[in-house]
């Protein structure tokens, strides 16, 4: 492996102080994430049932801006899980001369692009800013923009609310099928010795 036996301890345990540290954060962004989707559609829910025509007008404003909070979250936890899968597991594998060894990141990778996967995970990201697009378009029917401008920039919140997601979704999703595939497992003796040769 070209480590001497310290040097390969302390790396890996760099590595693994590396990897604890983002599942923290991610951690801490899904819970981020949770609170905030939370507190929008309470307030969301209140502006409805306690708020003026005034009120009102600038729920697609703020159903945009909640929108993109979540999709941030939403990003970042997409960007280092793909950073933990890409980088830190191999150098992990690598360090704890464990090639074989199944973990959540391989199984991750082979399911991660199945179309069943993948149409559930986009469910439930796109819930809560579908949910912020329809409190929005909802605003309009119960008070309608006062001028042309007003208008427009419902419009583009509106569209920003969906548009948003649905980019974020798109690149990971091409990102993760130019992925390359994590280090083969390795076979050890017992698996070479049970393979029947084939015919040549």
């Amino acid at each position: 492996m070209g480590h001497t036996e310290d040097t390969r301890r302390a790396a890996l345990e760099v590595t693994l102080a590396e990897f604890n540290a983002l599942r923290s954060e991610m951690v801490a962004r899904v819970s981020a994430q949770t609170a905030s989707i939370g507190i929008s559609v309470t307030a969301f829910g209140a502006f409805f049932s306690f708020g003026d025509d005034t009120a009102t007008t600038f729920i697609p404003i703020a159903a945009m801006s909640m929108s993109l909070l979540s999709v941030s979250n939403w990003y970042w936890i997409l960007f280092l899980g793909m950073y933990i899968r890409r980088d830190i597991w191999p150098r992990l594998q690598e360090l704890g001369e464990q090639t074989d060894s199944p973990g959540w990141e391989r199984f991750a990778a082979g399911h991660a692009l199945k179309p069943k996967f993948v149409l559930l995970g986009t469910f439930f990201e796109f819930a809560a800013p579908a949910t912020f697009f329809v409190f929005a378009i909802l605003s309009i029917f119960r008070s309608p923009p006062s001028g042309a401008w007003m208008w427009v920039t419902d419009i583009i919140c509106i569209i920003a609310t969906l548009a948003a997601p649905a980019w974020i979704a798109l690149t990971f999703h091409f990102e993760a099928r130019n992925e390359p595939p994590l280090p083969a497992e390795h076979e050890g003796p017992s698996h070479t010795a049970a393979r029947v040769p084939s015919p040549t």
